[in-house]
Formats: C-alpha cells, structure tokens, sequence
C-alpha cells in the first residue's frame, strides 16, 4: 500500500494545481475586460466566469447582471481601510438599465456609529434627503450580517399620474469574530460598523405602481443583493453594534412583526381580525380602536401590547375578541356606536375604553376612579396610585 500511495499522493497535488491554475488563468482573461483601478497596485481584484467578483476579504455573486467595466476600484492601507467599488446593471447599457446599482464594500476606522451613518449626516442620510416620503427596514441578511435599507421617492410631475422616483440604499454591518480591525487598539465607538457594506442605486426605478407594490419589489431586490454578499475571512458575524437596539428596530419593520396584515401604504395596515394600524417608531403602533399600543413578544398571529388602561394583555387571532389580562384573567372587547367598550368579568359590568384612559386635565377623583376601574392587576393599580401622587402624573 505504501508504494502506491505516493504516486496517487502526486497525481492528486497535481490535479490540484491544475485546477486551481485554470481558475486563476480564466480569472485573467475575465478581468482582462475591465479597467480596473488598482492605486497600489496590488493585484488583489479576482473576477470568475461563474459571475463572482471578489478582492481578498469579501465576495459578491451578481449572477443575473453585468459589472460595468469601467468603474472597478481597489484601494486601501491596511488596516485602517481596505475597499472594493464596483457598479452592476441589468440590460445593454448601465445608463439605460432598470436596475442598476453602485456598490462600496469596505471596512475602516470609521468615527460613526451604525446608527449615525443611518441619522446622518452622512451619504446614506443625504442620498435621501427632503424626499417626498421613505420606508425603513431592518433585517439579516443570509450570512446574519445585521442589515438596514432605506427606500425614499419623489413626485414628478409628468403626464402619467401618480409616476414616481424611487431611490434605494444598503447598509450592512458584516464584522466578523477574526476580522483584522478587532486586533486595531482603535477608540471604542459603541455601535461603530467596523466593516461596512454599502449600496445604493445609480439610476431610480420610476414606476406609477402603487407604493406598497414598488416596496416590495424593490425590499425583495435589496435583500437578494444583501444574500450575495459574503465576507471571506474566516469567522462567525460579530457585528459591533447594539443587538438588542437592532433587535427592536427589526421588530418593527416588516409589514408582519406585530401582527400579519396587508400594508396599505404610508405605514398603514389593516388586520382582517384586529383591524386598522399605523405603525411608528420601533415598537409602536397607533391602532384605531385601542389607540397607542406598545407591543413586545409578537407572533405574526399574536403579540403582548401594553395600554394604560389594560396594562400588558394579550390578544391572539384564535381567541380575539377575547384578550388575556396580565393576571390571567379575560376581558371581551366590543366595538358598539365607534366606541370601544370592555366587559370586566370579574366586576360583570362593561367600561367605555376612551374614559378610562388618563387624561392631563382629570381631577383627583377622576383620576382615582379610572385607576379602579381599569383592568390592570391590583399590584399595578398600587403602583399607578402611588406614581400619581408622587409626580401628578
């Protein structure tokens, strides 16, 4: 056995470096068709035939378009800063392309946190800037890198009513546990994007669609780019910013993190069980029974939200209009004249919602009653009461 092993040892080594030259030759002669910008002349840009363009920390597959070949970019010193900047479009001209996308991939000492490069000022806020209305969304991508796209558009007045322009960005936050900025003694910035995976459009996608339906091609489109995208070292995601704060932000930025509903637009959804809402900031909807609800532990067919007169309940599509208190007991919601009415079980007499909920201008007494009569459990009634005398309010 050992006499043979040695020769089967060669013939495999050299059929490994057979392919692996092909590979490489066939990577020339692709990147032989661009003009690539390479300041320091490093050499480090590899474009394959099966539609991969990659530098020595990151790749992209954009299967599906063309790399326009005048706008490759390499430059860097490490390990401050390392960048990859390309442009992909679909069709015969990037110009003329319905989509069409301009990318800059890299990681450096950056003085910004996550969530300034999103607030601005910087490119990202800029780019959208004084447009007529924006969607936000939170989400991961494929490889769990913590991403953030904004999709802002503007009125035109052509003859085509209701034509729009559409802009988009990418923002992606792919650190990994070995990336080399963790060895960099660099002043901590909480939420600093250590690597930083950037994209936005170069030409707007103009549609007279309707805004719900050009969201979520357009979402659709972003996140299958973000799913492309990967980072070569070595290493699981270790984003630098803040879980918890990005965890809260996603929760509410798809149309079914409170509760599944078909959007409407403007931040408009209707529930086929659970009616009409808006939804705010990260955590926040304004529903049109209830008012304003904090939600937290959501299903797409139930969530815990909390109410000042309620307290934390729970409302479910299999037991809705029935909605479980935060003691475990139940009340029954019903919606009689546009008012909202709740049947204390315990107490059996039914309550206006709209009187119990506190007001700035109730009186002592009022103030008191509406403490009684609401449906949060006797140790939260304490704690109101005391609140209330304490601060007012």
């Amino acid at each position: 056995p050992i006499k043979f092993a040695r020769p089967i040892l060669y013939i495999a080594l050299f059929a490994k470096l057979l392919f692996a030259y092909s590979i490489c030759l066939h990577s020339e002669e692709i990147s032989s068709q661009f003009e690539i910008i390479d300041p320091l002349n490093r050499g480090k840009i590899r474009i394959y035939s099966d539609s991969k363009i990659e530098n020595e920390f990151l790749r992209y597959d954009f299967s599906g378009y063309s790399l326009r070949s005048d706008q490759i970019i390499d430059f860097g010193i490490e390990p401050d800063m390392e960048s990859l900047t390309f442009t992909t479009y679909q069709g015969t001209d990037w110009l003329d392309a319905s989509k069409s996308h301009y990318f800059e991939v890299s990681y450096w000492n950056s003085k910004q946190t996550f969530l300034e490069t999103i607030n601005g000022p910087s490119w990202f806020s800029n780019f959208h800037y004084e447009r007529v209305d924006r969607h936000e969304e939170y989400f991961y991508s494929k490889a769990g890198y913590p991403s953030f796209l904004i999709i802002s558009w503007e009125n035109y007045d052509f003859k085509v009513d209701g034509f729009k322009n559409y802009y988009y960005s990418l923002l992606i936050d792919a650190t990994t546990e070995t990336h080399s900025s963790r060895s960099v003694n660099y002043d901590s910035v909480e939420d600093q994007p250590w690597l930083k995976v950037s994209m936005q459009s170069v030409v707007g996608l103009g549609s007279n669609l309707s805004i719900p339906d050009v969201l979520t091609e357009i979402s659709s489109m972003l996140k299958d780019i973000a799913n492309q995208i990967t980072v070569i070292e070595l290493g699981e995601p270790a984003p630098s910013l803040n879980l918890d704060s990005f965890n809260q932000s996603a929760s509410n930025s798809s149309p079914y993190s409170f509760i599944q509903a078909v959007e409407n637009g403007m931040g408009w959804y209707t529930s086929d069980w659970f009616g009409g809402f808006y939804k705010s900031k990260p955590g926040w909807v304004y529903h049109l029974d209830f008012g304003w609800l904090f939600y937290s532990d959501y299903t797409p067919n139930s969530s815990w939200c909390w109410h000042p007169v309620f307290s934390w309940f729970w409302v479910s599509e299999t037991t809705y209009p029935y909605v479980l208190l935060e003691d475990f007991s139940w009340s029954f919601i019903q919606k009689e004249n546009n008012q909202i009415l709740a049947y204390d079980f315990v107490a059996e007499k039914w309550h206006m919602l709209d009187e119990l909920i506190p007001k700035a201008s109730d009186t002592f007494e009022e103030r008191m009653g509406k403490i009684k009569n609401s449906f949060m459990s006797d140790s939260n009634k304490r704690n109101a009461i005391a609140n209330y005398l304490l601060t007012g309010r």
